[in-house]
C-alpha cells in the first residue's frame, strides 16, 4: 500500500505578500490543479458548486492542462449546480483553441430544486491516485483573488475519496446532464 501524502494548498490574493508561502513550502491551488490534470491518465473529476468554466477553468495554464488531458483521451467530468452549468460560455471556451469534450453532471437535489445546492464540495480527483479538496470554487476569484485553503492528498485517502465520488455517480446522486464539446474557432 502506498503511504498517504498530504500537502497544504493555498490561494493567495494579490494584496497579500508574494513571499507568504516561502517559509512553509505550501503550493498554490492553481499550481496543484494544473499538476494533477497534467499527470492524469484516464479520468479527472472537477466539482465546485460555483464554476466559471470559460474564464477560470479553461483559460491559461489550467486550460492548457485540460486540453492536453483531453488530447490524451482523459475523461473530464465537471460537477456543478444548474445555475453555473446553464451559464457556461461556450463561445469563450471555443476561443481558447483547445478542443475538448467534457461530461457535465449536476447533484440530483439541485436538479430537483434549484434553491438547493446539493453538493458544496470543491475537489479535483485524478485516476483514484490524487485528490485536491479545498474551499476554492473553480471561479476566477476562487483560484486567484480570495484567500483559500485546501489539501492535496495521495495514496489511500485519495483512493477512498475516489470510491465515494464514483459511488455518487453510480447511485445517481451526480446526474450526467450531457456532453459539452468545445471545438476551436478558426
Amino acid at each position: 500500500m502506498t503511504a498517504a501524502l498530504v500537502e497544504v494548498v493555498v490561494t493567495v490574493p494579490d494584496e497579500l505578500p508574494r513571499d507568504l508561502l516561502v517559509p512553509t513550502a505550501m503550493r498554490t491551488t492553481l499550481g496543484v490543479l494544473v499538476e494533477l490534470i497534467a499527470e492524469s491518465r484516464s479520468r479527472v473529476i472537477l466539482a465546485s458548486p460555483f464554476l466559471q468554466l470559460a474564464s477560470a477553468v479553461c483559460r491559461g495554464p489550467l486550460g492548457v492542462a485540460l486540453g492536453s488531458a483531453a488530447g490524451r483521451g482523459v475523461l473530464i467530468d465537471v460537477v456543478s449546480m444548474g445555475g453555473s452549468l446553464t451559464n457556461l460560455d461556450t463561445t469563450e471556451l471555443a476561443e481558447q483553441r483547445r478542443p475538448m469534450t467534457v461530461r457535465i453532471s449536476q447533484p440530483r437535489p439541485n436538479l430537483v430544486d434549484s434553491d438547493v445546492i446539493g453538493s458544496h464540495a470543491k475537489f479535483c480527483l485524478v485516476d483514484g491516485a490524487a485528490a485536491y479538496i479545498g474551499s476554492a470554487n473553480f471561479t476566477e476569484k476562487g483560484l486567484t483573488k480570495h484567500f483559500e485553503l485546501g489539501v492535496l492528498v495521495r495514496g489511500q485517502p485519495a483512493s477512498d475519496i475516489w470510491s465515494i465520488v464514483n459511488r455518487l455517480f453510480v447511485d445517481g446522486f451526480f446526474v450526467p446532464r450531457g456532453w459539452l464539446s468545445i471545438s476551436p474557432q478558426e
